[in-house]
């Protein structure tokens, strides 16, 4: 099982997705930032680094949220979710196509992975503090 974070960042009452290179897996679809944990990592330690790689934010107002388990065709992966409220820096396209700030019961206007949109159900009927 492969191991990874995933970001749900607030600005106001929208969330941050982000569209995945068109050249890696499940590329064009949308997902909340985040990534694979690396040996020895923590899943605080791993949230925070890559969305300093690839957002170019330093988060500071976070708590540990839910984990999910998902299993895709050819592999299985356990997401590990953060709310985050508060970063500093400014949102930049590093390693993704395009970014969108949205409101989370449009969701299905995205194209966004299986894998994450249990977090955002959840977001949306309101089981988060």
């Amino acid at each position: 099982m492969i191991e990874v974070t995933a970001g749900i960042i607030f600005k106001n009452d929208k969330i941050l997705i982000a569209k995945r290179p068109y050249d890696k897996k499940f590329g064009g679809k949308w997902e909340l930032p985040g990534g694979k944990l690396e040996v020895g990592e923590s899943i605080e330690e791993c949230m925070k680094r890559e969305l300093k790689e690839e957002l170019n934010i330093s988060i500071r107002g976070h708590e540990y949220y839910i984990s999910s388990d998902h299993e895709y065709d050819t592999f299985k992966v356990r997401i590990h979710s953060f709310l985050i409220r508060d970063y500093i820096g400014e949102v930049l396209l590093i390693e993704h196509e395009d970014i969108h700030w949205i409101n989370p019961e449009d969701y299905q206007n995205y194209d966004i992975l299986a894998a994450d949109l249990p977090f955002i159900k959840k977001i949306i009927r309101g089981e988060y503090e």
